[in-house]
């Protein structure tokens, strides 16, 4: 058995050369040509969430809360979460990581995230009000509407829900 054909190409290349991979070059063309439309797709969803509508969603926090959340957050969260909460050490707290874990959760549930397990190696040591400051900031970023009316306290969030997968 010869490794390689008369023009030098190995064996196992040989349907190029004798046409009858004819079958084979159409197979890969559709190949890619679906790889490219996969690939348009997934480009397509990952655009920035300001270019999509978002819902109606009631005010949550007031713009207070988030000013004093993105000040808060600077001197406690971002060496870990990065400046824009974008992730560094720890994961992004923005698009589409953050609602991806949030989508249809009550929003209590980022509440008690924070205080259960932040800071690293401080978890508790947040107060009620820096907590909903943080959460402020997080929704805000992510979308959400603020409001006039700040929240007083985390159970008012517990019959508040993230928007769902897809309606953010």
């Amino acid at each position: 058995m010869k490794a390689a054909d008369e023009t030098g190409a190995p064996r196992y290349l040989a349907f190029w050369a004798e046409g009858s991979g004819e079958w084979m070059r159409e197979a890969m063309m559709r190949l890619l040509l679906l790889a490219a439309v996969v690939s348009a797709a997934a480009a397509a969803s990952a655009a920035p969430a300001t270019s999509r509508r978002m819902p109606k969603v009631p005010a949550t926090f007031s713009a207070e809360q988030v000013e004093e959340g993105r000040r808060l957050f600077a001197d406690t969260c971002a060496v870990c979460h990065g400046p824009n909460l974008q992730g560094a050490l720890g994961p992004s707290l923005i698009v589409p990581a953050f609602r991806a874990a949030y989508s249809d959760k009550p929003m209590r549930a980022l509440c008690s995230r924070i205080i259960s397990t932040m800071p690293v190696g401080q978890a508790g040591t947040l107060s009620e009000a820096q907590v909903l400051k943080l959460t402020a900031l997080i929704s805000a970023s992510n979308g959400l509407p603020v409001g006039e009316a700040p929240v007083i306290s985390a159970n008012e969030l517990s019959a508040r829900k993230f928007p769902g997968a897809g309606k953010w």
